[in-house]
């Protein structure tokens, strides 16, 4: 059933990535040049706020420039042999909620557009206060004085 599955799912382009999260306004969609030529290109997908999205430049991106300039390419094997990233591979080519599930997960969703390869990373930054932590709450004599109101 999964080689059926994996034929009938497209690889994933740049254009269907833009799609898949179009209507998701806390998901960004950004393509990259990693090398000097197209067959370098990538398409990074993450949710800002569920994501360290520091590590994109302090980590992803120059290890993805390391991994061009060693072996001149980004294809699967050499993205996948390299080992300087975690990078974790979908068994087959990853459906929409697959996508859709990771990058609310917290990870960075990466795209080799010249093979339309999918990659994840985990960099997740999940908001750490559990719905049982107290919500701040001002005195009532504070909001006043926020809202310019009167002592009494």
């Amino acid at each position: 059933m999964s080689e059926a599955r994996s034929k009938e799912e497209p690889k994933w382009s740049e254009d269907r990535v833009r799609e898949l999260f179009r209507n998701s306004a806390d998901v960004i969609v950004q393509k990259c040049q990693i090398g000097d030529d197209s067959s370098t290109d990538i398409v990074l997908a993450y949710s800002d706020g569920l994501c360290d999205s520091s590590q994109i430049g302090l980590v992803v991106l120059p290890g993805l420039s390391k991994l061009v300039s060693e072996k001149g390419t980004l294809d699967d094997d050499s993205v996948w042999m390299a080992g300087k990233l975690p990078l974790v591979t979908f068994d087959e080519t990853p459906t929409s909620g697959q996508l859709s599930e990771s990058v609310f997960q917290g990870d960075l969703l990466i795209f080799i557009l010249q093979s339309g390869t999918a990659y994840r990373l985990s960099i997740g930054n999940l908001p750490r206060r559990s719905p049982s932590d107290p919500t701040p709450k001002f005195r009532l004599r504070d909001q006043r004085r926020l809202c310019g109101g009167h002592r009494r």
